[in-house]
């Protein structure tokens, strides 16, 4: 279960700083809107180690207060949908 938590988080960690970026948010301002360390924020958008639950809706309120729409949904709809479409790329490949 293990390896599925890590690709989990490499999805996250991606939408996570896109949304950062699209709201015009330094690594320091999202941390501090989401009561975060920049470590932790700073590793989960390099895709290391696991985000928790805690984390992710804590990250996902301080987008939504400066993006001003809800950001737990969007970042759970974009990241599997990304994973989604790399499995079956992936299975493609594997059928080969």
């Amino acid at each position: 279960m293990a390896g599925s938590r890590e690709l989990g988080s490499k999805y996250f960690g991606r939408s996570v700083k896109k949304w950062r970026l699209i709201a015009n948010l330094s690594q320091e301002d999202l941390a501090e809107r989401a009561r975060l360390g920049v470590t932790m924020l700073g590793t989960a958008e390099r895709e290391r180690g696991h985000i928790s639950t805690e984390v992710l809706c804590k990250l996902s309120l301080g987008l939504e207060s400066e993006l001003g729409k809800p950001m737990l949904e969007t970042l759970f709809i974009e990241s599997f949908t990304a994973m989604w479409k790399d499995s079956l790329a992936t299975e493609a490949r594997l059928r080969e």
